[in-house]
Parts: structure tokens; C-alpha cells; sequence
């Protein structure tokens, strides 16, 4: 008995060991564009227009180029690209995602990063970081909203038919 209910535990754990880290990004092997309003704070605060270019692999992507526009967006420069993405489990409907070495360098001086930044990713594809601080020469702070074009969706891949989450 105690053998059989060994070989149970066993067998059980393997199988939730196989779902757990089964979550891709989709579509695979793309490239999509994520462009909406963020607000950054490093001294000042500035609201533009961000366009990113993202290369999605299978379970993570890079961030490989990013550009700002609006008044005194310019001021900012991206570093230490490409930045990558992964999956973080769990969540249903919105999905968390986190940005590996987000940096910036400010004109006036300012650098923000290097840095893992969380944000999270809904059902239509928007990511969203929710007035996130983190490292920098001093204080800084992002909140942004941006649209993936096409739409950057979450499969799981434990559900057997990679139904997206959140549907």
C-alpha cells in the first residue's frame, strides 16, 4: 500500500510538474508593435506616445526597440536593449509579465534602471503598468497603457486545446 501510494505522489507530481511553466506567448515567432500613453517620472514627470517593437520567441520575448514622442519625450533614451519578457503563472483574465532590464537615460541627467518591471497583460492584448517604482539615480516611476498590434495573448498550454487565458 505504502508503495502504491508512492508511485501515486509521484506520478501526480509529474504531472502538475508538467503544466507548470506551460504558459507561451502567442502569436509565436512574430514580431508586434505595442504603442500607447506612458507616464515617467525620474525628477520630472512626462506623459508620451511609446512605441515598442517586441519579438516574441515561444515562453518569452525581447523588447527591441523603443521610441517616444510628444513634448519633451525626446529627453528620454532607451538602454540595455533588447529587453526581455517572460510569462510569470498564474492569474486569470489579466496575466503577469515581467520586463527584464528596463533602463532609460534622461538628458538631464537622470537614469532609471536597470530593472525587472512587472506589468500585466489582459485578455485584449493591453499591457498595463500601474504607477510601478522602481531603481534609478533617483526615484522612478512608470505608468503606461499600450495596445499590441497584433494581439499579444497568454495560451496555456496545460489546457490541452492552448485556449488563450482569460476567455
Amino acid at each position: 500500500m505504502r508503495h502504491t501510494l508512492s508511485i501515486l505522489l509521484a506520478v501526480t507530481a509529474l504531472g502538475l510538474a508538467s503544466t507548470a511553466g506551460a504558459a507561451s506567448f502567442t502569436p509565436k515567432r512574430s514580431m508586434l508593435t505595442a504603442e500607447g500613453s506612458v507616464a515617467l517620472t525620474a525628477r520630472r514627470s512626462v506623459t508620451c506616445l511609446a512605441q515598442l517593437h517586441l519579438a516574441i520567441a515561444h515562453k518569452d520575448a525581447s523588447i527591441t526597440s523603443v521610441s517616444f514622442t510628444g513634448n519633451q519625450c525626446t529627453t528620454m533614451v532607451p538602454t540595455w536593449l533588447p529587453w526581455r519578457v517572460t510569462i510569470d503563472e498564474g492569474g486569470v483574465g489579466f496575466h503577469h509579465i515581467t520586463i527584464h532590464g528596463f533602463a532609460l537615460q534622461f538628458v538631464h541627467g537622470a537614469t532609471c534602471g536597470p530593472a525587472d518591471i512587472n506589468a500585466r497583460l489582459n485578455p485584449h492584448g493591453r499591457i498595463l503598468f500601474t504607477d510601478i517604482g522602481f531603481p534609478g539615480t533617483t526615484p522612478c516611476s512608470i505608468k503606461a497603457s499600450l495596445s499590441t498590434n497584433p494581439q499579444l495573448r497568454i495560451e496555456d498550454g496545460a489546457s490541452r486545446g492552448g485556449a488563450p487565458y482569460g476567455n
